[in-house]
């Protein structure tokens, strides 16, 4: 797709989104037959392999513990615009309207036992686990944030991060409460270094990872300084997703 979007001649690249992939646990037979079809006939072993090493591990992965609530929001609490997140625009207007949107109307629904059409193809829309909300992290009776979680069969994402610089260190805590609390297997998190370099939770294994991001020629020079927006990991389709 990155060639074809050259070749057309009409977009222009934005900034890298720089983010890392945390592996909580041994999930071989979640992730090999995905990425490698080749693989898919021993899925049963690797499970059996990702068994027993969990077995043995998770006993050291402890929980973090806060002094502060995470509880479910209303889409109406929550305004990119009228909160410092990176100190720089976002090129993107969300407010209670887009919010409800994206709570309302999720591309994935959880079932208790996916369909023979939806088996066929890897985009599926149907899934045995996938949990998506809007959180707030609350300490004593001030909010200190706002997050979008998604857990779709153990992967967990955070596409919508809200806080305040002076609040950093309390979201990495809260981040790293939810994944135990969710008992995550690997996590994917494109968030601002003061965020990363604060979690506190066991892994097996992290790698650095990239996202890339092209804008029409023509709202580029709308937006003008494009290297000065912050881009989420939920921006673009991957809202739906």
């Amino acid at each position: 797709a990155g060639i074809l979007y050259q070749k057309l001649g009409i977009f222009d690249d934005l900034p890298d989104l720089v983010g890392y992939r945390f592996y909580r646990k041994m999930c071989l037979g979640d992730i090999l037959p995905l990425r490698y079809a080749k693989w898919a006939k021993l899925k049963k072993l690797f499970k059996a392999m990702d068994f027993v090493f969990n077995f043995f591990w998770l006993p050291f992965i402890t929980k973090t513990q806060v002094d502060f609530t995470i509880e479910k929001a209303i889409p109406s609490e929550i305004n990119f615009n009228d909160c410092n997140t990176f100190n720089v625009p976002t090129g993107f207007k969300r407010a209670k309207q887009e919010f409800e949107w994206i709570e309302n109307y999720p591309w994935i629904k959880q079932v208790s036992e996916k369909s023979p059409e939806s088996m066929k193809y890897h985009f599926s829309s149907e899934e045995l686990q996938f949990e998506s909300e809007f959180i707030k992290l609350t300490q004593h009776i001030d909010n200190v944030g706002f997050l979008k979680y998604n857990l779709r069969n153990g992967h967990l994402k955070i596409p919508y991060v809200l806080f305040s610089t002076l609040n950093a260190p309390l979201v990495s805590k809260s981040i790293s409460t939810l994944i135990t609390q969710k008992d995550a297997s690997y996590i994917t998190l494109f968030l601002p270094s003061e965020i990363i370099k604060n979690l506190r939770f066991r892994y097996l294994y992290k790698k650095p990872i990239k996202r890339y991001f092209k804008i029409t020629k023509e709202l580029a020079q709308k937006l003008q300084d494009t290297h000065q927006l912050a881009i989420f990991d939920g921006d673009g389709d991957a809202v739906f997703t």
